[in-house]
């Protein structure tokens, strides 16, 4: 295998993202079957992008790893005539799957839920709300008189002030569990006032095992995706 494998730029094309706040894509975590790190770098629709991949110490059990930057990293173990592959997409990976891919993310987690003997383990996603209509002051009142339910036990208030802003995050569910949400301020996070912008509240998913396969397959056939915050949040 050489030291640094290339994969050049191209247009993003695919399904659109056309939900009144858009839905982000924040992490793709999916194992199957390659033959070849360059077969994964064309799924990926990077094999004209430019990027070039580097060998890396082997992760989470597999025998070999390819990454670039450490934003996309592709790992790869072979027993006896079978191979075995994942691939581990972060939030800055994604940001280079929109900029570099022929694929958009949507169009990309669609692929691979078509696909037989594939395994979506993890997909984060994030939607931002911008808009004074909608403040996280008004979820956490409901917090606090009870107002909400949860399938897990496991919720939380923190608020913090770091130079006279105010920050406050809810969250839902352990982070290992297969669905953990976190509601927080993103206007203070970024350090800005009431005075500088509109309320933005960040909504963030993380979904593992069955619920980051439904989602998947839940793409094959509705192009709200939109709808998966919704229900989401109706069943935390």
């Amino acid at each position: 295998m050489s030291e640094k494998m290339k994969a050049a730029p191209t247009t993003n094309r695919g399904a659109e993202n056309t939900y009144k706040y858009p839905l982000i894509i924040d992490w793709i975590t999916f194992s199957g079957h390659f033959t070849t790190f360059e077969e994964i770098i064309e799924f990926l629709g990077l094999k004209n992008s430019g990027l070039e991949f580097e060998e890396c110490p082997p992760r989470w059990f597999y025998k070999y790893s390819v990454t670039y930057d450490n934003h996309i990293t592709l790992m790869m173990s072979q027993k006896e005539d079978y191979t075995r592959c994942c691939v581990n997409i972060s939030g800055q990976g994604c940001r280079l799957i929109e900029s570099f891919s022929c694929y958009s993310l949507l169009d990309l987690i669609k692929r691979v839920a078509a696909l037989e003997d594939f395994n979506v383990s993890r997909i984060d996603i994030a939607q931002d709300v911008i808009d004074d209509n909608f403040s996280i002051d008004t979820l956490v009142r409901a917090y606090r008189n009870g107002n909400f339910t949860c399938r897990s036990k496991f919720s939380n208030l923190m608020q913090s002030q770091n130079d006279g802003i105010k920050g406050t995050s809810l969250y839902f569910g352990k982070q290992s569990s297969n669905c953990f949400v976190n509601i927080y301020d993103k206007r203070a996070e970024r350090g800005f006032t009431p005075e500088d912008m509109p309320n933005w509240t960040r909504i963030e998913i993380r979904l593992r095992s069955v619920n980051a396969e439904g989602f998947a397959n839940k793409l094959l056939t509705d192009e709200d995706v939109g709808f998966f915050i919704r229900e989401c949040l109706i069943t935390i």
